[in-house]
């Protein structure tokens, strides 16, 4: 990501395309630019002097993923996964089809748990909670899809013993997946799940792996995976929220990807690295979490604002000069003007109520049409 001295705010989006934003105020008056200028004060109140150097985090961030991504950990391999004999228990037909579907997505509805589960009630649970994500995935026509994601959500919270059967199931519907949209309703059901309860501790690791295998996949499946990252290393550090989201927030992820912001100051000083804004967040609401950030309770604070700076492509390389002898040197064509988006821009304000994840949406299409138009 490029940093620089005015750069005060910067997104990675869900298809992984930077995007700058400077929060700084809308009040032009030099007092109040002097005033956001020294804001970087504030900081004091989030540096510990002990905690440890980002470099060093990063580092051991890295180590754990290199750990989980062993074949190992693939999620298949979990103690508690139930044995392919268990799971076409009762079946006459198919059963060489369906335990080879076993760890794959399917568009039929579990005979069974997932997990090797004695109890007869939480059996039926893991049945109820698959069909939810069927559902919810458009894989099965039900209605009310965001109340279907929510009751998936409350299972976890209200019983923790149906946790890993979640994330498990959702392993499994991300597994071979024919159906981009489906695949994209799982992401987001995993993005609920990882923001409301952590996996076991005999899980977490199958659940890196998992996530790991789509870490460098481009455009909007390799941002979900980012955020889900971010997401579940927060909730594994802090524990269950308990917070279920509501449908109103639910439906939001319908309209725009989730993000992940690293917020600094004017003078390029960092406030904080990769926050997950949800995609219910609008700017409004990622301001006020700036001002308590920062601990402001100057009045003049309600006149921040965020500014979008996009990255200018890199300018066209003219072709090289024509080679012969003196004779048949011909002079290389003149370089073109500079293109549209090669010029300088000016930073565009975002209104309260406008939504990071949208405008991620957009600036990429824009990026799109532009490389397209280029070539």
């Amino acid at each position: 990501m490029v940093h620089s001295s005015f750069i005060v705010f910067s997104i990675i989006t869900a298809f992984k395309q930077t995007q700058t934003l400077s929060l700084t105020s809308l009040n032009f008056s030099t007092i109040f630019f002097n005033y956001i200028a020294s804001a970087s004060v504030f900081c004091i109140h989030f540096i510990d002097e002990e905690e440890e150097d980002e470099d060093e985090v990063e580092r051991k961030r890295e180590e754990n993923y290199t750990r989980c991504a062993q074949s190992r950990n693939n999620f298949t391999k979990f103690a508690r996964i139930r044995r392919p004999e268990d799971w076409v228990k009762g079946m006459w037909f198919g059963k060489k089809a369906a335990i080879a579907n076993q760890h794959r997505h399917q568009t039929s509805i579990i005979k069974t748990s997932c997990l090797d589960f004695q109890d007869k009630k939480l059996k039926q649970q893991a049945v109820k909670i698959h069909q939810c994500i069927l559902g919810y995935c458009g894989d099965k026509t039900m209605n009310f899809p965001e109340t279907l994601a929510r009751d998936i959500l409350q299972k976890g919270v209200d019983n923790r013993d149906l946790v890993d059967e979640i994330y498990v199931q959702l392993c499994k519907q991300l597994t071979d997946n024919p159906k981009k949209e489906s695949e994209a309703k799982v992401w987001q059901l995993i993005c609920m799940c990882v923001g409301t309860f952590p996996p076991s501790s005999d899980f977490v690791d199958h659940l890196y792996n998992k996530l790991l295998e789509y870490r460098n996949v481009p455009g909007l499946v390799g941002g979900y995976t980012n955020y889900s990252l971010r997401r579940l290393e927060g909730i594994l550090n802090s524990g269950a929220s308990g917070f279920v989201p509501s449908v109103k927030e639910i439906e939001a992820y319908k309209q725009r990807p989730p993000i992940l912001a690293t917020i600094e100051l004017v003078d390029g000083s960092p406030l904080t690295t990769d926050l997950p804004i949800t995609p219910d967040l609008d700017v409004e609401k990622v301001l006020e979490i700036c001002n308590h950030f920062l601990d402001l309770s100057d009045p003049r604070s309600k006149y921040f604002g965020i500014f979008v700076v996009d990255e200018a492509l890199p300018p066209r390389v003219p072709p090289p000069p024509r080679t012969g002898t003196s004779r048949q040197m011909i002079a290389p064509p003149p370089p073109p003007p500079p293109a549209e988006w090669d010029l300088p821009r000016t930073p565009a304000p975002l209104r309260n109520q406008d939504f990071m994840g949208g405008k991620s949406i957009q600036s990429e299409r824009a990026s799109i049409a532009r490389m397209e138009h280029c070539s």
